[in-house]
């Protein structure tokens, strides 16, 4: 949270930066002008924007700190949702983007559920780890990608579809024809649990005639 409230008063003081600069400069002063209103602008926006997160990260250790002091039913009969597992829905999958016979992306559509199975946003870290299954093989890691809590928030999706965390990986030409897929959410109290599914990989191209 420091460095939040730090970066914000470096906005502002380049705010302020800006506008002592607006009377000077080369004599197309209208030019100079809107550019200079643009930028302030757009540093007004950030600086929102980060208050914005401040106010949200505030909220979520004020909350955290009520369970912690009060307990976890502060109404009886009332539980608090707690994240208690994640889930891939049915459209989790290999896309073929470009219509040429090979998969070249991976799809997951990941929810994560509170202890009565719905849809509970959290702030997270997702790992996601691509495993090729051989018989009579160890386990052979193909590919591994972490989605940091920016990423992750911003991959949280709701429409036709429902409502998920979308996370998509490439698939290389040469990509096994087996893939085991696991991916594991930490939130932002520690608690972390995972999801796996197998997925055919098609990577051969459509035959020419």
């Amino acid at each position: 949270m420091p460095e939040m409230t730090s970066a914000i008063c470096h906005l502002l003081s380049a705010i302020v930066l800006c506008s002592l600069l607006s009377g000077c400069g080369p004599k197309n002063f209208k030019n100079d002008n809107d550019q200079l209103r643009a930028e302030r602008l757009e540093l007004q926006r950030r600086v929102a924007e980060l208050e914005q997160q401040l106010q949200q990260r505030s909220g979520e250790i004020a909350a955290l700190r009520a369970v912690q002091t009060n307990g976890a039913e502060s109404l009886p009969g009332a539980g608090a949702p707690v994240f208690s597992m994640i889930k891939l829905d049915r459209y989790t999958g290999p896309i073929d983007s470009d219509g040429n016979g090979r998969d070249d992306s991976l799809r997951l559509y990941v929810r994560t559920l509170d202890q009565l199975g719905r849809m509970m946003p959290v702030s997270a870290r997702a790992n996601v780890q691509m495993v090729e299954l051989s018989e009579g093989q160890p386990p052979k890691l193909y590919q591994e990608k972490v989605f940091e809590p920016n990423d992750f928030d911003a991959a949280y999706r709701t429409g036709l579809t429902g409502t998920h965390y979308t996370l998509e990986l490439s698939l290389p030409p040469e990509a096994p024809a087996e893939l085991t897929v696991k991916v594991t959410v930490t939130d932002l109290t520690g608690i972390t649990h995972s999801a796996q599914q197998a997925f055919h990989i098609s990577n051969s191209s459509p035959s020419k005639e």
